[in-house]
């Protein structure tokens, strides 16, 4: 008869969490870890699934067994010698065993070890109610919920992000006697705040049988909580309300990052959506669409609205959480507030205009860019000296090369205008750098590359779209990892106040999606070498921010689902090219689907690296090949078929054919094999061993130039 299973809810009832830790809640438990942890005690779910609003935390774990699931282990205690005496009776020792595992003699026996004769048993563990293992391990699963903000409240010594309010927790709709920040659970919820305040009892969602069907337990929270609970549902009752404002269903899925990112942010900050309509005063469709999606989208978190034209109106939209009655009320302070932030908006573009772009950036003398990296100036005339240096490596045209320091020297100037140094409108930097320079009359290039140089911003932002854009985007992310790392500013594992990593995987992305190719003359050492030289920073530094570099583009290929082995083989070779990497990784993977091709390339291509490797370590010392020397039919063959492939493979990865210099190289893996069947390397005659070592060199550089296939795994480890 199958095991009766039933299912577990618990809610964490607080104060209103930030959005950010909505989303991180909600994260931190549906990646993986609640399974884990349930399994380590023997009760193995067979789903969980987590939602988070700002007032809640909800987990719902389908299919947990009443009792802990039967666990059989092997025990063992003193040696044979010490468990009998030598009449075969049990010791004080062997006694003390058997009474601590609460065994009878005949329950135990003597085994052979790896350590000699033990006297061993199997020992039943104990078999305990779900709902007593539950209670035991719950604040445990409360822990990384805390780390969010370690933040300790009157009532607590546990850290929380806000205040517990209430905790429900139910197993098969009975409670669990569980307490946690002084707070003892129970079985009531309670709803929104201002839609349906009072508390409600969840064991209403339990079905007889102990289970609990996932849309009625949404649809309870709906009715009784006014509580849409999963963060999916509130998408789409957000996406199903756009038609009555006159907005297409698909208004999302084609705005932009920015509006994308605002809606994530909203939805956590909501527990029944609704949306409202506003206006603004035509006169601020005067100022750049950028200014005012930013006064709209800034603080606010409202919508712009376009027309077919993608240009402004003076209207917009915003997601709150009010009831439908106070939507005037929600609507008239929404218009008030932004009439005041335009107001500001148009007063700062009015007055950064009259300020000419060098006026700007000679204020730049007076921001410190980080202590110990000198001032945003001092940035600026690095970057000028940079971007010459890579516009000679990267073969720009003379006109490129002049817009290119023009755009160096001011893509920084915005900083010190009004209107980037208040907060609100900070995310703008660079974008009015670009305003202000076409405002000047600054030739067009100039203004794109100077608006387009923060980019990316995010894993998903589009990269800059020019030429020019994208050299000055590299050049000031080069200089401030290099700057900041000779500073002592590095990222610990908590903390990157200067967000290198994020500007180290934008580098990566850069040289990565080099479509057209305009970074394919360096390498990432090379690069880094440029801008350590630029800025006057010491062999360490370099080396440090090149590995830097290196771990963060190992990360984006991991993300992409390639092998770790296969990414380390890659990344081991010198003068690391991301786009040229990934091709290499790509045609690894692709020859890993013929598995046991890919099992026998990776080994026969590790030996001519591996005894190359032995020999050196006993001294041994080869020169060029001689072919007078070769005296086995099998390393005369191997000699030809690699003087066959060697210049085709060398042809293919110099054109970036990775798919052709691979298969190229399998061609030649029943020739290396045949030659290691038959022939002894490491011979006992001095010449003949080191004319075969020669031979060995040989390969080892060719196949070197793929990859290192020596930091592939062994065949064992792939089955």
């Amino acid at each position: 008869m199958p095991d009766k299973r039933r299912d577990f809810l618990l809610e964490i009832g607080c104060e209103e969490l930030p959005p950010s830790a909505v989303a991180q809640a909600r994260k931190e438990l549906s990646k993986g870890q609640t399974e884990r942890a349930l399994e380590q005690e023997r009760l193995t779910p067979e789903t969980v699934k987590a939602f988070a609003t700002p007032r809640r935390i909800v987990l719902l774990v389908r299919g947990i067994p009443e009792l802990q699931e039967a666990k059989t282990e092997k025990v063992i205690g003193p040696p044979k010698g010490a468990a009998y005496d030598a009449g075969g009776r049990l010791t004080a020792a062997g006694r003390g065993f058997l009474k601590k595992w609460k065994l009878n003699e005949a329950d135990a026996a003597v085994e052979e070890t790896d350590k000699g004769e033990y006297l061993v048993a199997n020992v039943q563990s104990p078999t305990l109610d779900a709902s007593e293992t539950l209670r035991r391990v719950l604040p445990e699963l409360f822990l990384p919920l805390a780390a969010l903000t370690k933040m300790r409240w009157p009532q607590s010594t546990e850290p929380f992000p806000r205040p517990i309010r209430w905790l429900v927790s139910f197993l098969g709709g009975k409670i669990i006697p569980l307490e946690f920040a002084g707070v003892k659970a129970g079985a009531r919820s309670y709803g929104h705040r201002t839609i349906a305040p009072g508390p409600k009892d969840l064991a209403a969602v339990f079905d007889e049988d102990g289970t609990i069907d996932l849309e009625r337990l949404k649809e309870f929270y709906a009715r009784e909580l006014g509580v849409v609970v999963d963060v999916e549902d509130r998408r789409q009752r957000v996406a199903a309300q756009l038609k009555k404002i006159g907005l297409s269903a698909d208004y999302f899925d084609r705005a932009d990052y920015h509006a994308k990112w605002t809606l994530a942010r909203v939805l956590d900050d909501v527990e029944l959506p609704s949306l409202v309509a506003g206006a603004f005063d035509e006169k601020y469709l005067a100022l750049p669409a950028e200014v005012v999606e930013a006064a709209l989208l800034g603080y606010l978190h409202l919508f712009p609205i376009k027309n077919k034209k993608g240009e402004l109106e003076p209207r917009f939209f915003a997601v709150h959480n009010a009831r439908a009655e106070a939507e005037d009320n929600v609507r008239a302070g929404l218009e008030r507030v932004l009439a005041a932030r335009l107001a500001d908006a148009a007063y700062f573009w009015e007055v950064d205009r009259r300020t000419p772009l060098e006026d700007l950036a000679a204020a730049l003398a007076g921001v410190v860019f980080a202590e110990g990296a000198g001032t945003l100036a001092d940035k600026a005339a690095r970057l000028e000296k940079l971007t010459a240096a890579l516009g000679d490596e990267l073969n720009l045209t003379e006109e490129e090369r002049k817009n290119l320091a023009r755009a160096a020297a001011l893509c920084k100037a915005d900083l010190t205008s009004q209107m980037v140094r208040e907060k609100e409108f900070a995310h703008l930097q660079g974008t009015m750098g670009k305003l202000y320079a076409e405002a000047a009359g600054e030739p067009g290039p100039v203004a794109a590359a100077i608006g387009e140089h923060y980019r990316p911003v995010a894993a998903d932002d589009p990269l800059p779209a020019t030429k020019l854009g994208r050299v000055l985007s590299l050049a000031d992310r080069l200089d401030t990892l290099v700057t900041l790392f000779a500073a002592g500013h590095r990222p610990t594992g908590a903390r990157d106040p200067f967000a290198l990593r994020r500007a180290a995987i934008g580098l990566c992305r850069l040289l990565l999606e080099d479509d057209e190719n305009v970074f394919a003359s360096l390498p990432i050492e090379g690069y880094v070498a440029q801008t350590a030289s630029t800025a006057h920073a010491a062999e360490g530094i370099r080396r440090e921010a090149e590995e830097f570099i290196r771990t963060r583009l190992e990360q984006i290929f991991l993300e992409r689902g390639f092998r770790d082995d296969m990414v380390d083989a890659v990344l081991a070779l010198p003068n690391c090219r991301p786009a040229d990497a990934l091709g290499r990784l790509s045609a690894l993977a692709a020859l890993y689907g013929n598995r046991g091709e890919y099992i026998r390339l990776a080994i026969a291509f590790k030996r001519p690296i591996n005894i190359l490797r032995q020999g050196r370590e006993r001294g041994l010392n080869w020169g060029d090949l001689d072919e007078k020397l070769m005296t086995q039919d099998e390393e005369i063959k191997l000699l030809a078929a690699y003087r066959k492939a060697e210049p085709r493979i060398r042809s293919a990865v110099a054109r970036g054919d990775y798919d052709a210099a691979l298969k190229l190289l399998a061609a030649m893996r029943p020739t290396v094999d045949k030659f290691f069947d038959e022939v002894m390397v490491m011979y006992d005659d001095e010449r003949l061993r080191a004319n075969r070592l020669a031979l060995m060199q040989l390969l080892a550089d060719l196949f070197l130039s793929f990859a290192d296939f020596t930091r592939l795994r062994g065949e064992e480890e792939y089955e």
